[in-house]
């Protein structure tokens, strides 16, 4: 290898970080499927919180939803925080039942395509993901930084580098489309990763009795 091509790449290694703490907020639209006539678009802003094996992950919408899925790899535990009128819930979930969500988009492939753009401050590439069923997703990466959690992202399992920009259409037709807002890489507070003391942990099947 030329000396030239060497020093090359061994700058691009050196300027990869590992994204192993900090925050990015996503911008999110949602865009119902095409036979859905009449039904309203939303908004919002999904979070991913990352502390070394600890996730939290939330998504608001202007619709009043909201979602908060906390997961600790070092337990293997992992909790969705659930508000009814009266109470609060943190709804226990299995690992398999998290990585089963992610069975359809395992062994996806990513291929670059033209274009960059800038999001949250860093390059990223334009790209197309292919998965297995046929679908496929475009994506804009980041190779600035370097992702080691396989479960960060539910629809890139173990992806490494880091997507600024993606989207995906959920099995009803809806489409998601996600731009990074910012990016912290900073240390997070234990405390956003721990179930809040005035949330009552029940199992899934538990609460699957309780919302009928």
């Amino acid at each position: 290898m030329p000396a030239g091509l060497l020093l090359c790449s061994v700058v691009r290694a050196v300027a990869q970080k590992p994204f192993v703490e900090g925050c990015i907020t996503y911008t999110v639209s949602m865009d119902p499927a095409a036979d859905d006539a009449g039904i309203t678009r939303h908004a919002g802003r999904y979070r991913i919180y990352l502390k070394d094996q600890m996730i939290r992950k939330e998504l608001e919408l202007d619709n009043g939803y909201r979602s908060t899925i906390l997961w600790n790899g070092s337990t293997r535990e992992a909790y969705s925080l659930q508000v009814t009128a009266d109470q609060q819930f943190a709804v226990q979930l299995r690992q398999q039942d998290l990585e089963a969500a992610q069975k359809p988009y395992k062994k996806f492939r990513i291929s670059d395509a033209k274009g960059s753009d800038l999001l949250a401050g860093w390059q990223c590439r334009m790209a197309v993901v292919s998965y297995p069923g046929g679908t496929e997703s475009h994506i804009c990466y980041s190779k600035d930084w370097k992702v080691a959690e396989p479960l960060l992202f539910d629809w890139f399992p173990g992806i490494t580098v880091l997507p600024l920009s993606f989207e995906f259409r959920n099995p009803s037709g809806v489409l998601l489309r996600f731009h990074a807002e910012t990016l912290v890489a900073a240390p997070m507070e234990n405390a956003l990763f721990r179930v809040p003391p005035e949330y009552r942990i029940i199992s899934n099947e538990e609460y699957k009795k309780l919302s009928r």
